[in-house]
């Protein structure tokens, strides 16, 4: 089985041996189905223990999560992290697991290190607009094929410690009939050492969202792996001995009722071409963003990517990145009206101005209410935001600006306290959806000025895309 070729669209079974973490005398012959899409299920032979499958004491009991070990019937070993039991029927067993890496055997995802890792997604190829083949019409019938080596191209995020690189490469499949070609971009990152699997994670959500906003819709993943190395005191098998350093593939699942939209080049936001040498420039101002804003993203991208089922959840996750965008990397101070020091010592002289006969719980009351008004309502966290855009920009949001403000702030606060204010000015539910996508655009035009790209060109772009050319609100 060459995982190296499977991709998370894709769907396949794998026969092996498989056994709990550390009882290897307990193997099992079964079937592993991954699907990401859907989910990562482990069907075996009978059960790992002679107890019932359901006791309350069993070693993959309801509140346990354990690691199951196994290697395929070529040889190639694989671990499964977080495993449940869903079903039992006397013959076989069934396992959820939360994650798959194929290559290597790890008991616990803290035992890894990452000496480098690769991603690769939906609208890279696109972004990048480079092939590794050249084609020319040699007659009316005839064309010759030849292979490039596209050079790789090389960024340097000097605050992460990190090189990233740009990487195609190409394959050919001869047939009796016919020669399929087919050819992959993907980005590689090498850290100056080794990273844990927390920060895998955090780095390759901080590149997908990157891409997200060069891309101007959600990039998917469709391929993750790189080259690992364990911590274990012992190799758990022959097997694993031999790959506890080399080229591991991991695969989780996805939520269920993603979208996956291909765009070609000319319908993205800011693919490759049009970036050139800037490309770099961005990158670096990007990873700057994600130190403070990296919370908000993992929201605003995976709202992008799964969107939610209903508008009220998903107007209210968009309402709250704008304020989170505008607490953390666009205000000064944090968005308070005055520093730390100079707000307590005026919170002091308020709260000594109290009277002394209140009703009773009236004064802590005061007390806990004192400290928000030092915080920018969401109303002006909004308005600022209108207010650091051009005039021409702002119109391709709203034709009129305090009343998106307004109507902005009390949509969000009917969904927070599910009642209307008595004179509110609420979107109509037939705007919802629209002025969804209106916010989603005023952030991205405020994600792509963190980085570095000039406001008048984001705003030609926007407008040259039929995903972003829609009426004014």
């Amino acid at each position: 089985m060459n995982f190296g070729k499977l991709t998370h669209f894709d769907s396949v079974n794998v026969k092996g041996t498989w056994w709990p973490a550390g009882l290897a005398r307990r193997k099992r012959s079964g079937t592993l189905h991954i699907n990401c899409t859907e989910k990562i299920n482990l069907e075996v032979d009978g059960v790992f223990t002679r107890h019932h499958p359901f006791a309350p004491s069993l070693l993959f009991g309801p509140t346990n999560e354990e690691t199951i070990f196994g290697e395929t019937d070529d040889g190639i070993p694989v671990s499964l992290l977080k495993c449940f039991w869903t079903q039992h029927d006397g013959a076989r067993t069934t396992y959820l697991a939360n994650m798959a890496l194929t290559g290597v055997h790890v008991r616990a995802l803290s035992a890894v290190k990452f000496q480098s890792f690769f991603l690769s997604f939906t609208g890279l190829d696109a972004w990048a607009a480079q092939s590794p083949f050249r084609h020319e019409q040699a007659s009316d019938d005839t064309w010759t094929v030849s292979y490039t080596d596209p050079p790789d191209l090389k960024v340097t995020v000097p605050q992460r410690r990190l090189s990233l690189y740009l990487r195609c490469a190409g394959s050919t499949e001869a047939r009796p009939t016919a020669v399929t070609m087919a050819f992959g971009n993907s980005v590689w990152v090498e850290p100056e050492t080794p990273v844990s699997w927390r920060a895998f994670d955090e780095l390759s959500g901080d590149i997908l969202g990157l891409f997200t906003v060069l891309i101007g819709s959600p990039a998917i993943t469709r391929q993750v792996g790189g080259v690992m190395k364990v911590h274990q005191r012992r190799p758990t098998t022959k097997a694993s001995s031999r790959t506890r350093n080399g080229m591991v593939h991991v695969f989780r699942p996805h939520v269920k009722g993603f979208e996956v939209e291909e765009f070609s080049t000319p319908e993205l936001l800011f693919p490759r071409p049009v970036l050139g040498e800037r490309f770099e420039a961005v990158c670096r101002d990007w990873f700057k963003t994600t130190k403070v804003l990296r919370g908000m993203y993992r929201v605003l991208f995976s709202e992008m990517r799964t969107r939610s089922r209903y508008l009220e959840p998903r107007f209210f996750h968009f309402a709250q990145c704008l304020e989170s965008l505008h607490r953390k990397a666009i205000s000064r101070g944090g968005g308070k009206h005055l520093p730390k020091r100079r707000f307590k010592s005026w919170l002091r002289r308020v709260d000594g101005s109290l009277p002394k006969r209140m009703p009773k719980g009236m004064a802590d009351a005061i007390r806990r209410v004192l400290p928000q008004a030092n915080e920018f309502s969401f109303q002006d966290r909004l308005r600022s935001l209108f207010e650091l855009l051009e005039t021409d920009t702002a119109s391709h949001i709203t034709t009129d600006v305090g009343r998106f403000v307004q109507a902005i702030r009390d949509t969000r606060n009917l969904f927070t306290h599910l009642e209307p204010r008595k004179k509110s000015f609420a979107f109509p539910k037939h705007q919802w959806f629209a002025a969804i996508d209106k916010m989603q655009m005023l952030l991205l035009i405020h994600i792509l000025k963190l980085c570095g790209l000039p406001e008048a060109e984001i705003r030609e772009r926007m407008r040259g895309l039929p995903r972003f050319r829609t009426p004014p609100l």
